[in-house]
């Protein structure tokens, strides 16, 4: 049980507990920011607290006081941070951070100061992923956002993959971001794992859905020599040869 300094943080709080609630399919609650990989949510609390009372309404939705974010995520953090720490007339630009020191928003660079001083925060959760009969995630299937995934640790050519996640109606992965590429790396796939790049016989990287290349992580002095299928293993790709047999991973939209 938590107890507070004082009787706004509790009514703060009673307020935040109501707009919180998660909204059913969506996993973050109403208020907050979903980060671009789909595994965290952020909720701007534009009021000033010390350290250690933020941090106990942080946790008491099941979170923590966000202390880094993308660079996808960051740009719109600050802006609606920010946005809300003016509506409030708060009169900074700085939250709280990891270890009683602040962040500059502005700037990104942090400073320590006393635990005693008062200042807004941002607090970290994971999205509850909540879903309805009609859009229920199968077993064995992961659902970071709108796409579910599901690794196969059956090895099989690259060909055979492919058929393997067609017959699941889903594709071999395809990567779009630079988020999307840590999620599989955080996903745990320490061993080399099929994707659906391929490299063309010029040397060039493409999808072999035919879907238009936004990202990759192929290293431009990387020997190709016949391996023309991509793995992925750590947030790394590699070049294999296709008759390598391998785990892999299918992709596929929620409906």
């Amino acid at each position: 049980m938590y107890f507070f300094r004082s009787t706004p943080l509790l009514l703060l709080l009673s307020v935040l507990l109501v707009d919180s609630a998660p909204t059913p399919n969506l996993g973050c609650p109403p208020k907050s920011i979903r980060g671009v990989n789909g595994r965290r949510c952020f909720t701007v609390v534009p009021v000033r607290m010390n350290f250690e009372d933020a941090k106990t309404v942080c946790e008491v939705f099941e979170g923590k006081i966000a202390v880094k974010w993308s660079r996808e995520d960051e740009q719109n953090l600050r802006s609606v941070a920010l946005s809300l720490f003016g509506k409030a007339d708060l009169k900074t630009s700085r939250a709280w951070s990891d270890d009683c020191t602040v962040i500059d928003l502005n700037t990104g660079r942090k400073e320590s100061v006393k635990c005693t001083k008062t200042f807004p925060f941002i607090c970290e959760s994971a999205p509850k992923h909540l879903s309805s009969p009609s859009s229920k995630v199968p077993s064995g299937w992961t659902q970071p956002s709108q796409f579910i995934y599901k690794v196969q640790k059956e090895r099989l050519t690259w060909d055979q993959a492919k058929e393997k996640c067609e017959r699941e109606n889903a594709l071999l992965v395809t990567i779009q971001d630079a988020s999307e590429n840590e999620f599989l790396a955080d996903y745990g796939l320490k061993a080399p794992t099929w994707s659906g790049g391929r490299v063309s016989k010029k040397g060039n990287f493409y999808w072999y859905t035919h879907e238009k290349v936004k990202y990759h992580n192929l290293e431009d002095d990387q020997s190709l020599d016949k391996k023309t299928c991509i793995a992925i293993v750590n947030g790394n790709w590699q070049p294999k040869s296709c008759d390598d047999r391998l785990p892999y991973i299918c992709k596929r939209k929620i409906d």
